[in-house]
C-alpha cells in the first residue's frame, strides 16, 4: 500500500488468558529485527514486498520471557486498474518510433514499471504492455497511435504543366485525358481525380469531349500521410 505495515500480537499466557501487547499483566514487548536485536518499545516497520521477520520477546511477572518471531508478508500490487499517462505522441517520420509511458498511478501510488511493444513506424493504431515491477505486479495493454504526418504541398508534381499557363495541355483526340499528379514523399500514394473541390473523387473522369480550359481537383491519398487536395 506503500504505507508501513507491523504485525499486531496478541500473547496468550499458560493459564489460558489473554494479554495484549498494550499491556495487561504489566506485560512488556520489545521486538527487533532479529533476535540478537530486540530490545525496540515498537515493532520495525516495512514498506516494500517481501517477508519480513519481526522478533519479539514477551516479559511478563511471574513468567518466564517468551521470545518468538513472526513474519510480516507483503504483497506486490497489482497495476490492472492503474491510470497510464502516455508521454508524448508520436507522428509518422519515416523511422522506427517509440512510445513511451509517462506515469501509471494505482490508488494513488506512483507505480514502477518497464515498457514493451511500444515501437513502430508506419501510421496507425498500436497496442504496448506495461508490466509492474518491484512493489507492483500484473500487465496493461494499452494503445497507443502513430499519427499521419502533414503531406508536404511542395513536394508534388503535375507533370507537363506550363509554367506560364498553369495548365496541363492535351489535343483533342476524343480519348479521355487527366493529368498525372506525383506525389514525391510517397510512392505508394493513391491519386484521385474530380471535377470540383468537394469532389466525388473517382480514379478516372471522363472529360473527353470538352475542348476547353476546365479546373480538375486531385486528391492524394497515403496510409502516413493526412489528405492532400489540390
Amino acid at each position: 500500500s506503500g504505507a508501513a505495515n507491523r504485525p499486531v500480537a496478541t500473547v496468550f499466557l499458560p493459564v489460558g488468558a489473554a494479554v495484549s501487547v498494550a499491556g495487561a499483566r504489566n506485560a512488556s514487548v520489545k521486538y527487533g529485527a532479529s533476535r540478537e536485536t530486540i530490545g525496540d518499545a515498537e515493532s520495525p516497520t516495512f514498506v516494500n514486498c517481501g517477508e519480513h521477520e519481526v522478533w519479539f520477546a514477551v516479559n511478563v511477572p511471574d513468567f518466564h520471557e517468551y521470545v518468538g518471531k513472526t513474519i510480516v508478508r507483503i504483497r506486490p500490487r497489482s497495476i490492472e486498474s492503474g491510470e497510464v499517462t502516455l508521454g508524448e505522441p508520436l507522428v509518422y517520420a519515416g523511422t522506427v518510433l517509440t512510445q513511451t509511458v509517462a506515469s501509471v498511478v494505482v490508488d494513488g501510488l506512483a507505480a514502477t514499471f518497464e515498457v514493451s511493444d511500444n515501437e513502430a513506424c508506419a501510421a496507425g493504431p498500436y497496442r504496448l504492455t506495461v508490466a509492474g515491477t518491484g512493489n507492483f505486479c500484473s500487465e496493461l495493454s494499452v494503445p497507443f497511435t502513430v499519427a499521419k504526418a502533414q503531406a508536404p504541398a511542395g513536394d508534388v508534381t503535375v507533370e507537363g504543366r506550363s509554367p506560364q499557363a498553369g495548365a496541363v495541355e492535351f489535343a483533342y483526340d476524343g480519348k479521355a485525358h487527366l493529368p498525372t499528379v506525383v506525389a514525391g514523399y510517397d510512392g505508394a500514394a493513391v491519386v484521385r481525380f474530380a471535377l470540383a473541390e468537394e469532389g466525388p473523387y473517382a480514379d478516372e473522369l471522363n472529360v473527353s469531349n470538352v475542348v476547353e480550359c476546365m479546373d480538375v481537383w486531385y486528391e492524394i491519398v497515403s496510409a502516413n500521410y493526412e489528405r492532400l487536395v489540390g
